[in-house]
């Protein structure tokens, strides 16, 4: 019974050790398992206060979130405004580009123009002086002319002085007397006609430099004072160099002394010095008409009678009347003498109704004797063939300038 009760005893230490153990056993496992629960509790504390940190976190990216977005927005719409903008300049750009092409262009074409300008005005200037030294060259060649006449006429005025110291040594009877008289009153004649000459030879003077003006600034096609200019300077140059030598000898022959002397003078002694003042007439520089051809009064009468001047008081045609009074024997009717004046201009040239190139309106005691009006307009354009050329070239250029 005590074996019995040894090996219960024995049995119950080793279930109290058994449950001692297990009882160490649990109580270090419910050790370990309450620190565990303080170690998760106090992880579980820190991922609340994690939770409510990232929960904040959260709450304050979204707010930036939204703030961002709208900036987002703020700054896309202000993209849009600046691409507005940059298309915009663009365009303005593009057309600011066009402008200056064009500009440029328009500034390259009026250098063209100007250049052209520049040159038609260098060439226009050119032919002007030509123009003028050729004016010049004329106007000198006239006064050379004139000097030659001037010595001529001293010389026939020594020549008609000595013819007088010889007159008055001699006398004639009344039939050379009478002679004498006649061709005294034809010399008469002559000297009026050269006279009356000398003073249209000096107007026209003046007026072809009027005329000369008019016709370098004109640029009408049909101008008549052009036309007017024309036909009468052809017949101002038919007719220059025997009004350039009336101009100096109308008033070299005296008449009066050759009168009184012719009294004095015997027939031979006046045939001889007829015959001397002949030979020394023919051998002068101007044409020697007979003094008693009535032809050349005539011819120089219907001259004057078809032009008018601004500045003359119709004198000359009064003038005109008497000479062909005087000629015909009876007093012959010029339609040229009391006419009109049909047009005027600032070159101070007037002409009548009856043109010197028409010849139906004229008288046939005027007109038998006058040159035809077509040799008097091949004289005139030859002399202003050159100068109409230039003007051509003017007219010619100024259209085209101005259609440029």
């Amino acid at each position: 019974m005590i074996f019995t009760d040894l090996c219960c005893s024995n049995v119950t230490t080793k279930k109290y050790l058994d449950i001692s153990r297990k009882y160490e056993e649990a109580r270090s496992l419910a050790y370990y398992l309450e620190e565990k629960y303080h170690e998760i509790k106090a992880e579980r504390d820190s991922l609340i206060d994690t939770h409510h940190e990232l929960e904040k976190q959260l709450v304050t990216r979204d707010l930036e979130l939204h703030e961002k977005e709208e900036e987002l927005f703020l700054q896309l719409e202000k993209v849009i405004r600046l691409e507005e903008d940059c298309e915009k300049v663009r365009n303005e750009k593009d057309k600011m580009v066009k402008w200056k092409d064009r500009l440029e262009r328009e500034k390259n074409e009026a250098y063209r123009q100007l250049r052209l300008q520049a040159e038609s005005s260098e060439i226009t200037r050119r032919n002007l002086e030509k123009a003028r030294l050729d004016a010049y060259r004329q106007f000198s060649e006239i006064a050379a002319e004139k000097d030659t006449l001037e010595k001529e006429n001293s010389r026939l005025k020594e020549v008609l002085e000595d013819l007088g110291r010889k007159a008055d040594l001699y006398h004639t009877n009344s039939r050379q007397a009478s002679q004498k008289a006649k061709r005294v009153s034809g010399l008469e004649r002559e000297v009026n006609e050269l006279k009356l000459m000398a003073k249209q030879s000096a107007t026209l003077n003046s007026q072809l430099q009027k005329g000369m003006k008019h016709l370098a600034t004109c640029r009408r096609k049909k101008c008549s004072v052009c036309s007017y200019t024309r036909a009468t300077f052809g017949e101002y140059s038919s007719s220059r160099h025997g009004e350039k030598t009336s101009r100096f000898i109308g008033g070299c022959f005296p008449l009066d002394e050759l009168r009184r002397s012719s009294d004095r003078m015997s027939a031979s002694d006046i045939e001889l010095e007829c015959a001397k003042l002949a030979e020394r007439l023919s051998a002068c520089s101007f044409p020697h008409t007979p003094p008693s051809t009535p032809e050349r009064s005539v011819a120089s009468g219907s001259l004057s009678r078809f032009v008018s001047y601004i500045d003359d008081a119709f004198s000359s045609a009064s003038d005109d009347e008497d000479v062909c009074g005087d000629i015909g024997g009876r007093p012959a009717k010029c339609t040229g003498s009391g006419s009109r004046r049909q047009f005027s201009s600032d070159s101070g040239i007037s002409s009548s109704s009856a043109t010197p190139t028409d010849p139906n309106k004229m008288t046939p005691a005027c007109s038998s004797h006058r040159p035809s009006s077509s040799t008097s307009f091949n004289r005139s354009a030859k002399w202003t063939s050159s100068f109409r050329k230039l003007i051509r070239r003017v007219s010619s250029k100024k259209p085209v300038d101005e259609s440029q």
